[in-house]
């Protein structure tokens, strides 16, 4: 800074030397004024005024240069019909005054809480006689009275930054305001501010105020409307929000997203706001682009509205593995960890993915039609965690199933919950058969990479793979040897695009266990991030992949396309074809139910260990 404001005086001196040596330039200097040279005090004008509901006049201040005589200036105002607002059309200066004030009075019975109105006042008559060139001669501003009023502080129990940092679920104080039009609207005041107990000064922006906003007028319907959060730990402001309005900034309506998503909203009991795990998304600037990033992992926030005391609900289910007994019968071992406030809980078997209908149906208790046993984890102390064995039927089918974890305070009242999937495969069902059918190039982009001689990576081509048609399906194919040598499979879809199974890579991580592949359709639930499809003029297969870990939930280590280079001519007519039949017209056509697994599909987390290439 200071380098920059010392060129600029060089440059100043030198135009004032080089006009010093012109001797037909003519200084006028400034331009004389006359009258008594009215005006607004530039540093007394804001752009808002707030009015005080216990007062009843407010003053804004008139100054004047010339100061011999005294005089009465008259004023113009500009405001809104039945204004509040009462404003003198002139103003007067005393002989020897320098300044003086207009007062602006109401009757603070008629204030409209969060009501601003625009109003302009300006120096009227004779400009000439009033006015100068070196001072305000309007000022419009805003007066009026926010809707909302200081109501004490909240307990605020945090579970966002421990999306990427080994953070506790701290409780601590935010100040909190109540909204005085909108009834059990509240908003918490620099949540990731000085009171956030990891913040150093340094950390979060002092100079404004950043609010997170709570709509809990249906305390079975709670949601959070929020958005920068000022802080910001290296890698740009964290932004965080619900995934509610989340929905809503993309244009649904609020009873668009309680239909389609009720599983998404919190709840308040007792004057303590509840919410469900990953039921928010956060993000930062400069971390993956500010991709988002589901947070509330652990369904451990919570807000505790004056007189509420935070309860520790919290539930995380996990997959602990098949069990086989002495006679073959098979059963499914679920656990949970929980909360110190957890007395007992459940597990619920759902076959297939989870669907909000599915997770609306098990909270509510409404289970008939589902394909699901109930079992009680046992456990003696919650606080530890405990699991429970549930019996598979004999006709099970084999596939993607999800367990449901549900946990119960002393009073037996379901709290919070959670789900897992796992894959199924029925001993009792015969493996499909594949017929071969061509070979191919496949190539590697976003994992099993390779690097050069000078440790660049690049893409790694697994050459001549055979692949495989499903003698059942024709549209269904395998590539075997793929990845960590295991199948890849991969099926036509009736809209003639690609959806990749998702499957294990056959790698495991020393440190996060089996690393995962799937179709980034399926994964996100949405097509933003790609679609797999296959392009007939060159015959090649594009696949839009995300690899992951799993544990209690996922972890997306990266994403982006790979191809399979079909290396025969007559197979790409072939496939061709069987994409056509895949697309042509059918009778008692299926949906396909997707659920949404996780945002943060476009990164690399840092805090993932660094995995080995093929």
């Amino acid at each position: 800074m200071n380098k920059i404001i010392k060129s600029g005086l060089m440059l100043l001196g030198a135009v004032l030397a080089i006009s010093s040596c012109t001797s037909e330039y003519d200084y006028d200097g400034f331009a004389k004024v006359s009258g008594n040279q009215v005006y607004f005090d530039k540093n007394a004008a804001v752009p808002s005024i707030e009015i005080d509901p216990q007062g009843t006049s407010f003053p804004i201040v008139l100054g004047r240069a010339v100061t011999t005589e005294a005089i009465t200036v008259p004023l113009n105002v500009t405001q809104p019909e039945n204004s509040i607002f009462t404003i003198p059309r002139e103003a007067s200066f005393a002989a020897g005054e320098a300044t003086t004030t207009i007062k602006v009075t109401y009757d603070p019975a008629n204030i409209v809480y969060g009501n601003y109105e625009d109003i302009t006042i300006s120096l009227a008559g004779d400009s000439a006689a009033y006015t100068t060139p070196y001072g305000l001669s309007t000022y419009s501003f805003k007066a009026g009275k926010t809707a909302w009023v200081d109501y004490g502080t909240a307990l605020y129990r945090e579970d966002c930054m421990t999306t990427w940092f080994s953070v506790e679920n701290v409780v601590y104080s935010v100040a909190l305001q109540k909204n005085t039009v909108e009834e059990g609207v509240y908003r918490l005041v620099n949540v990731y501010g000085g009171a956030y107990p990891y913040n150093a000064p340094g950390d979060y922006d002092e100079s404004q105020d950043y609010y997170m906003t709570i709509y809990a007028s249906d305390p079975d319907m709670v949601y959070v409307r929020g958005g920068y959060t000022g802080m910001d730990w290296t890698y740009g402001e964290v932004w965080l929000t619900s995934y509610v309005d989340y929905y809503m900034r993309t244009g649904k309506t609020l009873d668009e997203v309680k239909t389609e998503h009720p599983e998404l909203f919190g709840k308040m009991v007792d004057n303590v706001i509840t919410f469900p795990a990953r039921s928010f998304l956060i993000s930062m600037d400069n971390y993956n682009d500010g991709g988002l990033y589901n947070a509330n992992t652990n369904g451990m926030l919570a807000i505790a509205l004056p007189g509420g005391v935070i309860a520790d609900y919290a539930v995380a289910a996990s997959y602990l593995g098949k069990f086989v007994n002495a006679d073959g019968s098979e059963e499914i071992k679920a656990g949970g960890m929980f909360g110190e406030d957890i007395a007992s809980a459940k597990a619920f078997l759902v076959q297939d993915k989870l669907t909000s209908e599915a997770l609306t149906a098990i909270l509510s208790g409404e289970t008939e039609g589902y394909d699901m046993e109930l079992a009680e984890i046992e456990d003696d102390d919650y606080t530890f965690g405990g699991s429970t064995f549930i019996p598979m039927a004999a006709d099970a089918p084999t596939g993607t199933y999800t367990i449901v974890v549900i946990g119960y305070d002393a009073d037996g009242e379901a709290q919070e919950y959670d789900y897992t999937e796992f894959k199924y495969q029925n001993p009792n069902d015969s493996a499909p058969t594949f017929t071969a059918w061509a070979t191919g190039d496949y190539t590697y982009t976003l994992f099993f990479t390779e690097t050069d001689d000078e440790g660049n990576e690049q893409p790694y081509v697994d050459a001549d793979l055979n692949i495989l048609r499903s003698d059942s399906n024709p549209n269904r194919f395998k590539v075997e040897h793929w990845g960590y040598d295991v199948d890849f499979y991969f099926e036509f879809q009736e809209d003639g695009t690609i959806l990749v199974d998702d499957q294990e890579t056959g790698y495991v991580h020393s440190s996060v266990g089996m690393i995962y592949v799937d179709d980034i359709v399926d994964y996100a639930a949405t097509t933003e991030y790609g679609q797999s499809y296959y392009d007939e003029s060159t015959g090649t297969f594009h696949f839009a992949l995300v690899y992951y870990w799993l544990d209690d939930k996922y972890h997306a280590i990266a994403n982006g396309e790979e191809t399979l280079q079909v290396k025969d001519a007559g197979v790409n007519a072939r496939l061709a074809e069987a994409k056509r039949k895949a697309m042509a017209p059918k009778s008692g056509k299926s949906v396909r139910k997707i659920s949404k697994k996780v945002l943060d599909i476009r990164v690399k987390p840092a805090n993932i260990p660094a995995l080995s290439n093929k």
